[in-house]
C-alpha cells in the first residue's frame, strides 16, 4: 500500500497549504497539519482482507502532542455514531 497526498481534483493544494491549512511533510511523507493539537503517523505493516472489507495494521512511526490542554472531539459530539 502506498500513501499519497490529495490530488488537485480532491483539494486545492498551493505550496505547503491544503485548502488554506498549512502543513509540513511528516516522517512518512504524509502531510501533517500545523494547527492540530496532536498527531501520529503510521506505516502499514499488514492487511487483513475478507470479501470487500480490509483492515490495516499500522505501526506508529511518529507522534507529537502540541497542545496538551486541547479538548478532544468525541464521537457523540459529531453526527457519526457507531453502534457496534
Amino acid at each position: 500500500m502506498t500513501t499519497r497526498k490529495p490530488s488537485e481534483e480532491e483539494s486545492k493544494i498551493e505550496g505547503n497549504q491544503i485548502n488554506g491549512f498549512t502543513f509540513q511533510d511528516g516522517e512518512t511523507g504524509a502531510p501533517v497539519f500545523d494547527d492540530v493539537p496532536a498527531y501520529f503517523e503510521c506505516k502499514v505493516v499488514d492487511d487483513f482482507s475478507h470479501g470487500d472489507h480490509s483492515v490495516y495494521l499500522g505501526e506508529v512511526v511518529a507522534a507529537k502532542t502540541r497542545d496538551a490542554e486541547a479538548v478532544p472531539l468525541v464521537e457523540w459530539e459529531t453526527s457519526m455514531h457507531y453502534g457496534g
